[in-house]
């Protein structure tokens, strides 16, 4: 599993685009960092149901703060989940894990 350590999206750095009103953030962080980091470095913190809207760069969204997390992952850093059987990619870990065991069982 080494090559899906490596490729992992938590594990590679992202660099973040939060804007302030002027800038993007530019920090560089793992991808399992990225709530912690809103938390220290943007106030934000996930168990807030308040609406939101997005400040990532380019971005007019409005969502709730408790999913803004997966909206950032899904949309702007486009975290992706192979199949490391038949390459298919998923935008959720869990879908690529419950595809996995079917592919595997299919024999793919």
């Amino acid at each position: 599993m080494l090559i899906n350590f490596a490729t992992s999206p938590e594990h590679r750095l992202h660099t973040c685009l939060w804007t302030n009103g002027t800038a993007g953030c530019g920090s560089e962080i793992p991808g399992h960092s990225i709530p912690t980091h809103f938390r220290e470095h943007h106030g934000i913190v996930a168990a807030d149901a308040r609406p939101i809207r997005c400040r990532w760069e380019g971005c007019m969204d409005t969502i709730a703060v408790g999913h803004l997390f997966l909206h950032i992952q899904q949309k702007h850093l486009i975290w992706r989940y192979p199949c490391l059987n038949c390459g298919m990619e998923f935008a959720r870990k869990a879908a690529r894990n419950a595809h996995f065991v079917q592919c595997k069982n299919i024999g793919n």
